[in-house]
């Protein structure tokens, strides 16, 4: 387990790490995508819109990452370490008002909201190795969703709520599993001689974006939600990874290193030429899109 948290440490530290706790500091009302921007060892959580430049969203002393908006747009969820460990915290938008949902000696990471906006499916050490749980946001009760060999991790729930897409070392590589909410029905969508991980949903449900190492480097690739159609994306002769699809199904926006960087990009799914989003001098990773509906509020 601990060398499964070492190299998922490695990619991050080669875009420049990502970790920070802090302050909140919500900007309402902006659309746009959030993210983990790192400079000088430390992250922080910023937002850039379509039509403006990034700023501050969470922010502070630690490291803050890995944010996840409800699906109504109003709350951000985020790993954070200002307790001293690292948990699950979620900051609402309109009353800057952030809630502590795990805490423990355990560590928690990686959080993704179910369609109905009442759970979070997040990755937890507390039972060993890195396996899935499913917190309630509301009364904050966790239970264990993995009971594998192996490390699994980083979540993305399916918009249509029956379905967890993750990464998994169970088998011989990191591969893209699929389980149900309950715990049931886990089985492998890709899988082979690479290594993927950090699966996203399309707002369908009927495809993923997740990131592989193929020969090369890393890449963007798609697949549909039965396995067919496993395509590449997007390459960037590095580094082109942590995919997350745009609300309307349109755009993929990633991370990738050229010019020598990591900074976001996004590409039309339909095709087309990728275009730059942010102009960092540090790394800016673990992107998450707004909704139109939160963009109003």
């Amino acid at each position: 387990m601990r060398r499964r948290i070492a190299a998922c440490a490695t990619i991050a530290a080669a875009l420049m790490a990502h970790l920070a706790p802090a302050h909140a500091h919500a900007d309402v009302g902006r659309p746009g995508i959030a993210y983990a921007s790192v400079k000088n060892g430390r992250s922080n959580i910023d937002i850039v819109s379509a039509a403006g430049s990034p700023h501050l969203l969470i922010g502070g002393s630690g490291n803050e990452r890995a944010p996840a908006w409800s699906p109504d747009g109003t709350k951000v969820a985020f790993d954070s370490n200002r307790s001293g460990n690292y948990d699950i915290w979620v900051l609402n938008r309109s009353t800057h008002n952030l809630r502590h949902i795990t805490n423990g000696a355990a560590y928690d990471a990686d959080p993704t909201w179910s369609p109905d906006g009442t759970r979070l499916a997040f990755v937890t050490t507390r039972w060993g190795n890195l396996d899935l749980a499913i917190v309630r946001v509301g009364n904050r009760h966790v239970h264990r969703l993995t009971h594998f060999d192996g490390d699994d991790m980083n979540p993305a729930w399916s918009p249509l709520g029956n379905s967890i897409a993750f990464t998994s070392t169970r088998g011989e590589t990191d591969d893209i599993y699929t389980i149900h909410p309950d715990g049931t029905a886990a089985h492998v969508l890709a899988e082979g001689p690479y290594a993927d991980a950090f699966p996203s949903w399309s707002p369908t449900g009927n495809e993923l974006a997740y990131q592989s190492y193929r020969v090369g480097g890393y890449q963007v690739r798609t697949v549909g939600a039965d396995g067919s159609l496993d395509r590449t994306f997007a390459k960037a002769g590095s580094f082109a990874g942590y995919p997350v699809w745009s609300p309307d199904g349109t755009d993929i926006a990633y991370t990738d290193t050229r010019y020598g960087r990591a900074n976001l990009w996004s590409k039309p799914v339909a095709g087309g030429r990728a275009h730059r989003i942010t102009f960092a001098s540090g790394a800016e990773i673990s992107a998450a899109w707004a909704t139109a509906v939160g963009a109003s509020h």
